[in-house]
């Protein structure tokens, strides 16, 4: 639907503690801008602002800012398509284990500076197991994630009062979202409309029929025998469409995969992996597949010295 964009992405996050430290705290932002380019969609001879003056707004979201390419729509939004998240976490190194919590609090209008969408965005743990003690069953990572995305803000978009239906990745003016070819960027559970089983017509120029979700998210990993290494990711989630076209239904989707892998040689520079996933749900059409992957790492000796690159 778009072409030309431009990207404006700044991000600051600050960290407590150095590499001895247990415990660390961390923090920051990161702030992401499509802008400039054409577009058919409320524009001025299909073209989106740009130009250095626009640019400064884009930098610093400031609405209401005035100029002669602008339309209604960029004057009471903004100048282009923004998103980006707030992020905490707290991480502790132990002796057995590692733990790592975080928040991730989603963005993409003034929502979330009056706390209206405070209940979406994604809460994870990490545990991973510092050392190996041999055995022929062992977990040696863990992550745990909940996200949730149904609140944007609430039912009610008023300019003036509150800024709900935020409507996740979507845009009215850059309708290919926050996508890359039709895939997702930063989430695989806000889902291309070309890959669901629920289709409407009010977003078939729309990037995702499907932006509020909640989800629950595992993933494991480990040895076997102490030769093989064993990894599984589970996601169990609940869909109900936009604020705009919500689904008649309530899909409800499961995806999983399940690894394996085997070194065939000492260095460890050959290996063997299996996989098998399956869809089932309502969601996406279901769905199984295997894979079967033969790699070869190369080393080559650097024409200074004798290091391997």
């Amino acid at each position: 639907m778009t072409s030309g964009l431009k990207l404006h992405q700044k991000a600051l996050y600050l960290k407590i503690g150095n590499k001895y430290s247990r415990l660390k705290l961390l923090g920051g932002f990161n702030h992401q801008v499509q802008w400039g380019g054409k577009s058919p969609y409320y524009t001025k001879d299909g073209k989106l602002p740009d130009g250095f003056k626009n640019y400064i707004n884009v930098i610093t979201g400031q609405r209401y800012f005035l100029g002669d390419d602008l339309t209604e729509f960029d004057y009471n939004n903004r100048i282009g398509n923004h998103l980006g998240s707030i992020d905490l976490g707290i991480q502790y190194i132990g002796h057995e284990y590692s733990w790592f919590i975080y928040r991730q609090n989603i963005y993409e209008d003034g929502s979330l500076s009056k706390l209206l969408n405070i209940a979406d965005g994604l809460n994870g743990i990490s545990i991973r197991k510092n050392n190996s003690y041999g055995a022929n069953f062992e977990v040696s990572a863990i992550v745990v994630e909940f996200l949730f995305t149904k609140s944007q803000g609430g039912s009610v978009w008023d300019l003036e009062t509150v800024l709900g239906r935020d409507n996740y990745f979507n845009n009215g003016q850059i309708r290919d979202g926050w996508s890359y070819f039709d895939r997702t960027i930063g989430t695989p559970f806000i889902t291309p409309t070309s890959d669901t089983n629920w289709k409407w017509p009010g977003y078939s120029d729309s990037f995702t029929s499907n932006n509020r979700v909640s989800v629950f998210h595992f993933g494991f990993s480990g040895t076997f025998l102490q030769k093989i290494q064993w990894s599984s990711k589970l996601s169990y989630s609940s869909n109900i469409g936009t604020y705009d076209e919500p689904f008649l239904k309530k899909p409800s989707q499961f995806s999983g995969i399940f690894s394996v892998g085997l070194s065939l040689d000492r260095s460890g520079n050959t290996a063997i992996k299996a996989s098998y996933a399956l869809d089932i749900g309502q969601l996406y059409p279901n769905a199984k597949a295997f894979g079967l992957s033969l790699r070869r790492d190369f080393g080559f000796r650097s024409p200074v010295g004798n290091k391997k690159n």
